[in-house]
C-alpha cells in the first residue's frame, strides 16, 4: 500500500486508529518517516522478517523509529503466512530497550486493541 493513501486517510480520519500492516514493505523508512506526523497510524510489523534481502535495512528503519515512536508499533507474525518462531527471533534481536521490547510484543496490542489481560 502506498504512504501516500494511508497519509491521506489518518489526516481525513485523525480520530480513527489506524494499523498499518506490514509497514510497505520493503519500504519501511519511507513508511516511518511519512507517518510520524499521525499520531492515529500504528505500526503491525508482520511479515518484516520475510525477505533476508531486506533485512538489514528495515531493521535499522525499525530501530530508529521505535525509539523514536515506542507505543505504535504492535508485533505481528501473519500466523500462517510466515514463519512465527522467525519474526520473534527478529523482534528479539532489534537494537532497543526492555521497555521498548515489552511495549512492542504485548503492552502496545494491550492498549490499542484494549484487550483485557485478567
Amino acid at each position: 500500500m502506498s504512504t501516500d493513501i494511508i497519509a491521506n486517510a489518518a489526516k481525513a480520519h485523525r480520530r480513527v486508529t489506524l494499523i498499518c500492516c506490514h509497514c510497505c514493505f520493503p519500504n519501511t523508512a519511507d513508511c516511518f518517516n511519512k507517518m510520524v506526523e499521525y499520531e492515529n497510524v500504528y505500526f503491525d510489523i508482520s511479515s518484516l522478517a520475510d525477505s533476508q534481502r531486506h533485512i538489514g535495512e528495515i531493521m535499522k528503519s525499525l530501530e530508529k523509529s521505535v525509539r523514536a515512536m515506542p507505543k505504535r508499533f504492535i508485533f505481528g507474525s501473519d500466523s500462517f503466512c510466515c514463519s512465527q518462531a522467525e519474526h520473534i527471533r527478529f523482534a528479539r534481536r532489534l537494537k532497543i530497550s526492555p521497555k521498548e521490547k515489552c511495549l512492542l510484543f504485548s503492552e502496545n496490542a494491550v492498549r490499542t486493541f484494549g484487550l483485557n489481560m485478567n
